[in-house]
């Protein structure tokens, strides 16, 4: 059973490029195409799980699997036209700066990205490698603070941090055919998500 799961699996993810197959992604209606709903959901010290998306009446559904798979924790490919946002609510270690939620968002097109996030923690997050990634706060230290992300593209993909609280990403500019999301948590046992969405206009 676990072994049929797998493949089935693997087969919506690879043929995610076709158009034909994801109708229902391109209705002009508010959708939630992707959801991940599991409160208090741990990444493990062992990092040898990975999630798995699998489409069921149109929304991808996430499972744990054992793998080898190394710091990555999830990666899927959703392909469609139009703009979307991704919303998503994580718990890190605010005590230990190497302590990270990380989502990536991978071939996209160019453009201005903004996180509006609710955290609660004070001050300003920068990713060691700032050569790759930079983020960092409007300097209002109130709980409820815009982001920007900046980033060289360097592979091309956005990444995002994250210690606490909820935040919504949105992209709104030129048109997606494809792109991948990746969830990770840095370093091993350091952090949690409590859900993760994305939305389709």
């Amino acid at each position: 059973m676990n072994r049929f799961l797998f493949i089935s699996c693997l087969f919506f993810l690879t043929c995610s490029a076709d158009p034909d197959k994801f109708e229902y992604l391109r209705s002009p209606k508010k959708a939630v195409i992707s959801e991940f709903n599991r409160p208090n959901l741990l990444f493990g010290m062992a990092e040898d799980k990975e999630f798995f998306a699998k489409i069921e009446d149109g929304v991808y559904h996430f499972r744990f699997s054992d793998t080898k798979n190394k710091h990555i924790k999830s990666l899927f490919t959703i392909a469609y036209d139009g703009d979307f946002e991704i919303e998503a609510s994580v718990s890190g270690n605010k005590d230990k700066p190497e302590s990270y939620i990380g989502i990536a968002l991978t071939d996209l097109n160019e453009g201005e990205d903004f996180i509006e996030s609710s955290v609660n923690w004070k001050d300003s997050f920068a990713v060691a490698n700032q050569e790759k990634w930079i983020m960092y706060s409007n300097g209002n230290q109130n709980i409820t603070s815009k982001f920007q992300i900046l980033t060289i593209r360097k592979v091309g993909s956005d990444l995002f941090f994250f210690k606490n609280g909820v935040f919504k990403y949105q992209h709104k500019i030129g048109t997606i055919k494809s792109f991948k999301v990746a969830i990770s948590t840095g370093n091993s046992g350091r952090g949690a998500i409590d859900y993760f969405k994305i939305i389709r206009y």
